[in-house]
C-alpha cells in the first residue's frame, strides 16, 4: 500500500504538470487517502503538544551566545519557502546550510529539559546540537537548520543559542496547504498532509505559537 500511495502522487505529478488537473487531482486523492490511513500522525496528540507549548513557563535560563558561532533556524510550515531561503542564504561563503536536521526535535524531548531545566541541561543540549551543526567546518561563521517544524521549539532555541537568528517563512495558506496534499513524504512527522482539516489545524498552531513566541 505504500508503494501505491506514493505511484499514486507520481501520477497525481505527471498529469499537473501537463495540465490534466481534474485527472491529477483524482490520482492525488486516492494516493492520500491510502497515505492518510497508513500514518501513525495524531491530530490529538499534536494538538495536546501545541497546547503545553503554549502553557509552558518560559526558559529562565539563557546561555551565553558564542561570538564565533551564529545558528540561523529558517522554520514555518513545509512547502512554504524554507528550502529556498536556505539555499539563498547558503550562497554566502561563510554560510553553511545543513539541511532539515533531527537533533533539536529529539532532544527537545528529553527528560532534562523539561520543566524548566537547569544551565547544565542546557549546555549538554546546546553542545550536542552545535556539534552536528558546526561538524568539522572551521570556516563559517552561521549555520543554517531548515527543519521548518522547529517552530515549536523557539523558546529553547533561544535559551540555548541568544544570538541565534530565526527566519519565519509564510505562503499564502490555500497555495501551501494545496502543496503539502500533493506531496508524498517519507516521516511520518509529516502524516497531517494527507487530510485538509489536519492540514489547517498544524497551520493554526504554527500562527500561534509563532505569535507566542514573538515578545521573545
Amino acid at each position: 500500500e505504500r508503494a501505491r500511495s506514493t505511484l499514486l502522487f507520481a501520477l497525481g505529478k505527471m498529469h499537473d504538470d501537463v495540465g490534466e488537473y481534474a485527472e491529477g487531482a483524482r490520482f492525488f486523492r486516492e494516493g492520500n487517502t491510502i497515505a492518510h490511513a497508513l500514518s501513525k500522525w495524531s491530530r490529538e496528540h499534536w494538538q495536546s503538544a501545541a497546547a503545553a507549548l503554549l502553557a509552558a513557563r518560559p526558559c529562565g535560563q539563557r546561555l551565553d551566545a558564542a561570538h564565533d558561532f551564529v545558528p540561523i533556524f529558517i522554520v514555518g510550515m513545509p512547502r512554504s519557502g524554507t528550502t529556498l531561503a536556505a539555499e539563498l542564504l547558503a550562497r554566502h561563503p561563510r554560510v553553511c546550510n545543513r539541511g532539515e536536521l533531527a537533533w533539536l526535535p529529539q532532544l527537545a524531548q528529553s527528560p532534562e529539559l523539561a520543566n524548566n531545566p537547569d544551565r547544565a541541561a542546557l549546555e549538554r543540549v546546546a553542545a550536542t546540537c552545535t556539534m552536528h551543526l558546526r561538524r568539522d567546518d572551521s570556516h563559517s561563521h552561521w549555520f543554517i537548520d531548515k527543519q521548518p517544524l522547529n517552530f515549536r521549539y523557539v523558546d529553547l532555541i533561544l535559551a540555548l543559542w541568544p544570538n541565534a537568528r530565526i527566519i519565519y517563512c509564510r505562503r499564502n495558506a490555500r497555495d501551501n496547504a494545496l502543496s503539502l496534499w500533493m506531496q508524498s513524504f517519507l516521516e511520518d512527522l509529516q502524516g497531517y498532509a494527507y487530510d485538509f482539516s489536519d492540514i489547517a489545524v498544524v497551520m493554526q498552531d504554527c500562527e500561534r505559537l509563532m505569535a507566542h513566541w514573538q515578545p521573545m
